[in-house]
């Protein structure tokens, strides 16, 4: 029993030491502790807390936790609404080195939706591919929502990521290691 209770996680513990390393200047402490803020574990939800150090890490060049805070900019959650300021976080996440898929798709939706750009669901679909190909699901399935509302913008052209085969993804992924 006492094993079992050592193996779960410490939320409020992980909260409390994260802080302190957030408090020392160490980005990827306030990182993790802007996810945690943000999803109310361990203690309340504090969206305008988790921009705050999700800005710190982005500042710090983490640009996954740009990508975060961009999501926060386009919802208006916990900071003013500024859909333009969060498409150039995307932007950032989706250029960077290697790149963000959640930033490419997250500036596929901007362009899919109008927000922040001018609509766009060729560059959307193409943004969703990215991320797909990175292995990115909620991606796949965007581009597959396209598809099904028969919102076709293009075709995989050379050198850009194809959608596989139903038949061979599921091979892919369900067939047992021989």
């Amino acid at each position: 029993q006492a094993a079992y209770r050592a193996a779960q996680p410490d939320i409020v513990t992980a909260r409390q030491y994260l802080s302190k390393g957030c408090y020392q200047h160490h980005p990827q402490s306030c990182a993790l502790l802007a996810e945690i803020v943000r999803d109310a574990r361990g203690g309340p939800r504090d969206p305008k807390r988790a921009a705050d150090l999700f800005g710190i890490a982005c500042r710090a060049d983490m640009q996954a936790s740009c990508v975060s805070l961009g999501e926060l900019y386009m919802a208006g959650d916990g900071v003013k609404k500024d859909q333009a300021g969060a498409v150039q976080l995307f932007e950032g996440g989706c250029e960077a080195t290697p790149p963000i898929p959640n930033g490419c798709h997250m500036l596929g939706k901007a362009y899919l939706h109008g927000s922040g750009v001018a609509e766009d669901k060729i560059v959307a679909d193409q943004l969703f591919r990215q991320a797909c190909a990175a292995e990115m699901a909620e991606a796949c399935k965007s581009v597959g929502d396209l598809y099904r509302d028969r919102e076709k913008p293009s075709e995989a052209k050379e050198g850009e990521a194809a959608i596989e085969d139903p038949q061979q993804v599921s091979e892919k992924f369900y067939s047992t290691p021989t």
